[in-house]
């Protein structure tokens, strides 16, 4: 009779074990109480970056229709551009994790404190480049070529600047025997100012875009909002092509000019076979809203997600906005985000576009303020400007 006995009572104890496993109670359940946790953090403080169990969480109540956008390897989403997940360090716009702390986050952000190349910076009214390297030359007031070769008429200037070079008008003829002759002479200043080109900003000919509308595949990753290219567009500098990554928006500008800060700046971030980025930047002052940016800020995802949501809505006309035929100021920096990589080639419109305040309150109110870096120091870097 005790053995019965003792054989029913183990039946009971591993029916309730499995009623248990069905119906796990919340309190005894570590992930059903962390989500929670996580997703009230970010309503509490939109501007901190989210953790990974928030980033993995599929936000609820976003745009109609919206629908994951595939993330695999072939994907814009993976683009070098964005901070190593396995960096794990969460960075925000403000607090101890602002831009002045992002370079002691973790080892990975180590060029946000410590790099030269940084971005984004100042562009004055007025650029004068940098001395030429390994020569005697005096610094040019303006490079307006666009694919470096109008520069060399600048650079010599005909008889005008060969004095400066050499020491003067009176220097060529003392100069021509151990010159060799003028014209070998020029020669060699020709290799020389190419030399300068090469070590300044990346000079591989001239710049052109293509660019279609983009659908709207939409990801609000928790510092940016940024619309993940779905179409055939890219920018070539000569024969070198770069895929559109990524439109990115921060508020304020990151860029200044001559000291005066936007309300909105544009990142269209590009990258080539060989990995190698590009980044055009559109500054919006005050005033209207553009059109293309009005359609797109009907709808902005409120919610951060793990990847892009592809939603109904007219496609981002991303080519009205990007001008080429004002000119426009490239320079060689970073990334403006952790963990600021350097080897950006910068490329700054001046062409302008306008933005209703109302407009750049709601997007900055997604975060809880501010998007943007401080400016960097330009330092040795040459700064030029490509005229129409």
């Amino acid at each position: 009779m005790r053995p019965l006995l003792a054989s029913l009572a183990l039946v009971g104890a591993l029916g309730c074990a499995s009623k248990d496993a069905e119906h796990p109670s919340p309190s005894a359940s570590p992930s059903g109480s962390a989500a929670p946790s996580s997703a009230a953090s970010i309503d509490a403080a939109p501007s901190a970056a989210p953790s990974t169990s928030a980033q993995a969480a599929a936000p609820s109540g976003t745009a109609e229709a919206a629908v994951p956008v595939g993330s695999g390897s072939a994907s814009p989403a993976a683009a070098p551009s964005e901070p190593p997940s396995a960096a794990g360090a969460a960075w925000s716009y403000g607090g101890n994790t602002g831009p002045s702390f992002w370079g002691d986050l973790a080892a990975a952000y180590a060029p946000c404190k410590e790099g030269a190349q940084q971005s984004p910076i100042d562009i004055p009214s007025r650029i004068e480049a940098a001395p030429k390297a390994g020569t005697r030359g005096g610094p040019r007031a303006r490079d307006a070529a666009k694919d470096g070769a109008k520069a060399d008429p600048k650079d010599k200037g005909g008889a005008k600047a060969d004095p400066k070079d050499k020491g003067g008008a009176k220097a060529d003829p003392k100069d021509k025997a151990k010159d060799k002759g003028g014209a070998k002479a020029d020669t060699k200043d020709k290799a020389k100012a190419s030399d300068t080109r090469e070590a300044g900003p990346q000079v591989l000919g001239p710049l052109s875009v293509d660019y279609l509308p983009v659908p709207l595949a939409i990801h609000n990753d928790g510092h940016v909002v940024e619309l993940v290219n779905q179409a055939n567009n890219y920018l070539t500098i000569g024969p070198k092509r770069f895929e559109l990554l990524r439109v990115q928006f921060h508020s304020p500008s990151e860029h200044t000019l001559a000291g005066k800060r936007f309300e909105l700046e544009m990142h269209l971030v590009h990258r080539a076979a060989d990995g190698s980025i590009a980044i055009i930047a559109v500054l919006f002052g005050p005033g209207e809203t553009a059109p293309a940016l009005a359609d797109l800020w009907k709808k902005l995802p409120k919610q951060v997600s793990a990847e892009a949501l592809l939603v109904k809505g007219k496609p981002f006309d991303v080519g009205s906005l990007v001008e080429l035929s004002e000119g426009y100021y490239r320079y060689d920096g970073s990334e403006t985000m952790p963990p600021c990589a350097e080897g950006v080639t910068w490329f700054v419109m001046k062409k302008t576009h306008t933005v209703a305040t109302k407009d750049v309150e709601r997007y900055r109110e997604l975060f809880g303020g501010r998007t943007n870096r401080m400016v960097m120091p330009l330092g040795p870097r040459q700064l030029v400007e490509i005229k129409p």
